[in-house]
């Protein structure tokens, strides 16, 4: 959606409240209607007419009313992970990102926008996500996921009408097999430290979500 100049990823590029608020402001239908006009175009150009688009954007649990008026066919995963975790992964990301472009790490600033931020992003999902029919959608609980990945899988096959095939079954389980967690290295998070956060009290800002989807605190 960037060239359509839409989209909430500018946020994540630079300290952008004012891009927010016209986010916020602004119906995302038109943008909505581009990104799929753009897919069909490359769906076009690639010849593969039949094929299936997989997206993935935070973004959308916020846009449901949006993203099921111009997807209406959509299979949607709803991946449900700790809002902590999620916190500290986007805040010291964003930290190491200013160290390269800004004279100054804004921790403070980054840190209150993110738990603002991610706040209103869940509890949009919270709010909305009784429009996706239970025919049409998956609900993934990280830790569940990361135990057992096929416990998920299976459950999107289904609802996608895809077979699970040997073949399949196979790719996925290599693919899995050659990607473990952590195989690239770890990036170690302290949120009390870096951030000054208490995580047991950040977690009881989340409970609207903890409580919804049954999400599954990650130790810090």
């Amino acid at each position: 959606m960037g060239p359509d100049f839409a989209s909430y990823n500018f946020e994540w590029l630079t300290m952008s409240p004012r891009w927010r608020d016209h986010y916020y402001a602004t119906d995302q239908t038109p943008h909505y209607e581009y990104l799929k006009r753009t897919l069909q175009l490359l769906q076009w150009q690639r010849r593969q007419s039949g094929k299936r688009w997989v997206l993935k954007c935070p973004q959308h649990l916020e846009q449901l009313p949006v993203l099921m008026k111009v997807f209406a066919d959509a299979i949607v995963v709803f991946t449900h992970r700790d809002p902590v975790a999620v916190i500290q992964s986007t805040v010291t990301m964003q930290s190491y990102t200013q160290r390269t472009q800004r004279p100054k790490v804004e921790i403070a600033w980054l840190r209150d926008y993110w738990i603002t931020r991610i706040e209103r992003l869940l509890r949009a999902c919270v709010r909305d996500r009784a429009l996706v029919p239970p025919a049409r959608s998956v609900d993934c609980p990280f830790h569940l996921f990361m135990r057992d990945p096929w416990r998920v899988l299976e459950e999107v096959y289904a609802k996608a009408h895809l077979p699970v095939t040997a073949e399949a079954r196979g790719r996925l389980d290599r693919y899995l097999l050659a990607h473990p967690r952590g195989k690239a290295g770890q990036v170690l998070y302290d949120l009390r430290r870096d951030f000054a956060v208490d995580p047991t009290q950040l977690r009881e800002r989340f409970g609207f979500y903890f409580e919804r989807f049954g999400v599954a605190p990650e130790s810090h």
